[in-house]
């Protein structure tokens, strides 16, 4: 299904946000189309006699059930000598918004040369185009004007007018008369069920000629072929969501070990848990072996130790001993003159420039702690992480030195560095002296959080961590899955340029979210996505008390924050005018989207503290029917669209328009939100709340916010603008149907009132 920014088809994926002026979301999004039906654009009369069908027309419009007539044909008239030109095709209504589309073009000069047809976008949001007027006399043959946008071809002349969209060219008539815009034909559909089709938030599947949102795999193996997965309602290439899947996977047993959702082989012990990697088959296997101080049959870098295989090279001190000489030690398996790491929150070095992964125990020193050796720190994450193994010591930490990149291939005495790194139980990974830059190879993702309290800080060991996805060629920054708990986290780091999310939080994963996390210009892939996604059953716990250094979503190629599945999120930050502890600031679509699939005991979203800016192509915060929501103490300004859409769920051919668990204010606990404020004061383009649901939803909670005009509804009684039909102009409340009335629809905005 083509995607036509002119409405807002009420059939296309319910992720998208629409700006156009009276209609609440974005112009892909179908679920916010406005009512009224998509006509194909109609012919003028050309000038020759007989008769001719126009092509097919292209869809404009927002019909909420997406109905569509077929333009008539062009019928073809006498030439004279000074005829008109006939009127090119006309669009199809702009779904609610203010006004239709504009005939464009529809007069032409008589004889002489065609003007060029003007197109620009008008102050209604209709998209015009009249021709010029010709100049010269009577019967004079004149070149066709070129079509505007929508519009017609220009006045007579013997060559054919250049088609509108809606109709194909006309042919062309005698000296002096007109070459008219072909008509529109019959409006393409989306296919027969389970046929591939493309939304606004990924790859959908066509059900009764809608395009909408996977919600199980075999949908996707019927419209996409094997090997796809129902992933946040898009079909995803990918076999696997989680290591269990991939048990008897001929292609590996790590789910994501080289490409996301996808089994592949183990490269490394750390990868497999209690288990060894088999580096030969690529599959993780028992951890048992018979000859003590040999190599281990199913990892020739392992060591054989007590019927156990462990990184290394040495079980007893006195094999280095014989090797290094009589200062030399076997620490973690390694024959060493550096000094072990020990004591309480032991903290092991890593250095991509000078370390040493075949000697180094990760101290860092040797001669007892008196000499600082660089040698005696790791090459390498990957290295640091097999030598703590998989029962750290509370408190571990990771520094690695800067200035440096990870990974660094000119330090020869490092091993390859194995992507994703995964971060056990108690590990803390830091940056020490400088500023180190993760630079994770193309089609990767960095870092794996699927442990309890492990976490990434990039300021603790007092340099600064970024993990760039260089260009978006990586995947994902962090991956956070299963096995995470509430004190996995993530504290002063950026995570930036990914080609899908910034942070993915799965399955039933979950984090929490500290100050100074930046999360910026992830999702800029063909496929877009947000900073941050939190889906499956996950949650997030983003908390940011006023004074700490800020926490950003911004400039993403979709969302800032996205929930679906029976995911949830808890915002605790703080704000004032432009800044704030929690922002969420120039995303493309939605600062803010949630999109729960509906169902009983949905997990609640609370929302307070929150700053949304300046959404480029859509609304600040989204919010779909069936979504358990409490926003309070926020601030959403600056949008191309509304500050807040509340909209019907689409899931497959299932519409939820329940609006009873989302709260954005009332009378006990007012919301004390800014939805909207005066032009010239960051105002929202669309409406402060705009309200797009089937008729007879219900009336939205939002007592106690502020709107334009410095209207407080908490404290005193404004009259509010409002349209019942339209989101529109600035306006502070709007009404939008998703299909034909919004009759039984309202918005509760106490102490204030609306017309």
């Amino acid at each position: 299904m083509s995607k036509i920014r002119s409405g807002c088809l009420a059939a296309t994926i319910a992720l998208g946000a629409c700006f156009v002026p009276g209609c609440g979301s974005s112009s892909d999004s179908p679920s916010d189309g406005g009512s009224g039906a998509n006509a194909g654009g109609t012919a003028g009369a050309a000038g020759a006699s007989s008769s001719k069908a126009g092509g097919a027309g292209k869809s404009h419009g927002g019909g909420s059930a997406g109905s569509e007539a077929a333009g008539a044909a062009g019928s073809l008239g006498d030439a004279g000598a000074s005829d008109t030109g006939g009127g090119g095709g006309t669009d199809g209504s702009l779904g609610g918004s203010s006004g239709a589309l504009g005939t464009a073009g529809s007069s032409a000069g008589s004889g002489g040369t065609a003007g060029v047809a003007s197109g620009g976008m008008s102050a209604s949001g209709g998209i015009s185009g009249a021709a010029g007027s010709g100049g010269g006399s009577a019967g004079t043959a004149g070149t066709a004007g070129t079509a505007g946008t929508g519009g017609a071809a220009g006045s007579g002349g013997s060559s054919a007018g250049t088609a509108g969209i809606g109709g194909s060219a006309g042919t062309s008539g005698a000296a002096g008369s007109a070459g008219a815009g072909g008509s529109g034909g019959a409006v393409p559909t989306c296919g027969a069920d389970g046929v591939a089709c493309t939304t606004n938030s990924g790859k959908g599947v066509c059900s009764s000629q809608l395009c909408v949102a996977c919600s199980s795999d075999p949908e996707c193996v019927t419209g996409y072929g094997p090997n796809n997965l129902c992933l946040s309602g898009s079909c995803t290439p990918g076999d696997c969501r989680a290591n269990p899947d991939c048990a008897s996977n001929p292609g590996g047993s790590i789910c994501g070990a080289t490409q996301p959702n996808f089994c592949g082989k183990c490269t490394s012990d750390t990868q497999c848990g209690a288990q060894i990697c088999d580096t030969t088959s690529g599959q993780c296997v028992a951890n048992s072996c018979s000859t003590t101080g040999n190599a281990c049959s199913q990892n020739a870098s392992d060591v054989c130790c007590t019927a156990s295989c462990f990184p290394g090279t040495c079980c007893a001190d006195a094999t280095c001993k014989t090797t290094l000489g009589p200062s030399a030690v076997c620490t973690n398996h390694t024959c060493t003159t550096c000094d072990a790491v020990a004591g309480a929150n032991p903290v092991y070095l890593v250095d991509p420039i000078n370390g040493d992964d075949g000697s180094a125990t990760g101290s860092g020193t040797s001669s007892g702690g008196t000499t600082a050796t660089a040698s005696c720190s790791f090459a390498t994450l990957t290295r640091a992480l097999q030598a703590i193994g998989p029962n750290p010591a509370s408190g571990t930490i990771v520094k690695i030195v800067g200035a440096s990149t990870i990974p660094y291939v000119a330090n020869t005495k490092a091993i390859a560095e194995v992507f994703p790194i995964v971060v056990p139980s108690l590990v803390t990974i830091t940056a020490s002296k400088g500023l180190v830059t993760m630079n994770p190879p193309a089609s990767s993702v960095a870092f794996k959080l699927g442990a309890s309290s492990s976490g990434i800080d990039g300021t603790a060991g007092g340099g600064t961590l970024i993990i760039d996805g260089q260009a978006h060629g990586a995947f994902i920054g962090v991956h956070v899955g299963n096995g995470s708990t509430d004190g996995t986290f993530l504290r002063n780091v950026t995570i930036r340029n990914f080609l899908k999310e910034g942070i993915l939080v799965s399955d039933a994963g979950a984090l929490g979210i500290k100050q100074g996390v930046s999360v910026l210009s992830n999702g800029l892939g063909s496929g877009k996505g947000p900073g941050l996604l939190i889906t499956g059953s996950a949650h997030a716990n983003i908390n940011v008390p006023d004074g700490q250094a800020t926490t950003a979503f911004n400039n993403n190629g979709q969302h800032g924050i996205l929930v679906t599945g029976t995911g949830s999120v808890n915002i605790q930050g703080a704000h004032s005018a432009s800044a704030g502890t929690i922002e969420c600031k120039q995303n493309d679509v939605a600062g803010l989207a949630i999109s729960q699939t509906p169902g009983a005991s949905l997990p609640p979203n609370i929302v307070n503290g929150l700053l949304v800016l300046g959404t480029a192509n859509g609304n600040g915060i989204r919010i779909e029917g069936g979504s358990n929501v409490t926003i309070t103490n926020s601030a959403t300004l600056g949008n191309a669209g509304s500050g807040l859409l509340v909209t019907t769920s689409l899931v497959g051919n299932t519409r939820n328009n329940s609006i009873a668990n989302i709260n954005l204010g009332t009378s006990a606990a007012p919301g004390g939100n800014a939805f909207q404020a005066s032009l010239g004061n960051n105002a929202n383009q669309g409406a402060g709340i705009c309200l797009q649901l089937d008729a007879n939803s219900g009336t939205l909670m939002a007592r106690g916010n502020q709107f334009s005009g410095g209207a407080d509804c908490k404290n005193s009684a404004s009259v509010l603008t409002f349209s019942n039909q339209n989101c529109g102009n600035n306006r502070d409340l709007g009404l939008l149907s998703s299909k034909t009335t919004t009759a039984g629809n309202n918005i509760d905005v106490s102490l204030c009132t609306h017309p």
